[in-house]
């Protein structure tokens, strides 16, 4: 009609349909949610990285300390044993009395059990260490060279308290939770579009034709 084709025998179309979201408002307080707790994880991380940092240091110097022990404990056994042998001595030439000797032998006695109570406590100090440090070999220590020793925790001000601004983080994403649950009363707004080609133009003419619609969702 007129030089335009209303319905071909043979003809072809295609439509082509896209949808695209442009605003989904509780969208926004989710992403704040989870960037807050994804903060607040790291701030945490943080904290405990220094406290383990610190208690490797304390237990550090548990170990000095027990091995200071043990030193003592064993030149206390070596003083010990010397007098007894000194008492022995004394006590063939009939210079001291036996109750001499006797008291001479118990304070060796009770020399060495002291010295294998600080060994025992120097080896579980060892092993609390090594513990700390990954579970390998008992570690040596050297008192002159001491670890860098962490802040304790309580002694760090507000702004450096890694637990006290995860704290914070954490309540930021329940308030954002909250924000989420009222902002899902409002529409989301979305954009569709389509677009049509044909060989069959009708009465306009044209073979192609395109529609878009803006939607707002309540559901």
């Amino acid at each position: 009609v007129n030089g335009r084709v209303l319905q071909r025998q043979d003809s072809l179309s295609a439509s082509v349909t896209a949808s695209f979201t442009v605003l989904k408002a509780g969208s926004w307080a989710a992403i704040v949610e989870a960037t807050r707790s994804t903060e607040a994880e790291e701030l945490s991380s943080q904290f405990q990285h220094r406290e383990v940092l610190f208690e490797v240091a304390r237990a550090y110097y548990a170990v000095v300390a027990a091995k200071n022990l043990v030193d003592v404990a064993e030149r206390s056994v070596t003083t010990a044993n010397e007098h007894l042998k000194a008492m022995e001595a004394r006590r063939g030439v009939g210079d001291v009395l036996a109750s001499d000797e006797g008291r001479a032998r118990i304070e060796l006695l009770e020399a060495r059990e002291s010295m294998i109570s600080a060994q025992n406590v120097f080896t579980k100090s060892r092993r609390y260490l090594a513990l700390l440090l990954g579970g390998g070999a008992l570690p040596n220590v050297d008192e002159r060279q001491p670890p860098a020793a962490e802040v304790e925790p309580n002694q760090l001000s507000s702004s450096e308290r890694g637990d006290l601004l995860a704290a914070d983080r954490r309540i930021d994403a329940s308030r954002a939770a909250v924000t989420e649950t009222w902002l899902d009363y409002l529409p989301t707004v979305s954009i569709n579009g389509t677009y049509r080609a044909t060989q069959n133009t009708g009465w306009s003419g044209d073979p192609d034709s395109w529609q878009i619609t803006v939607n707002l969702d309540w559901l």
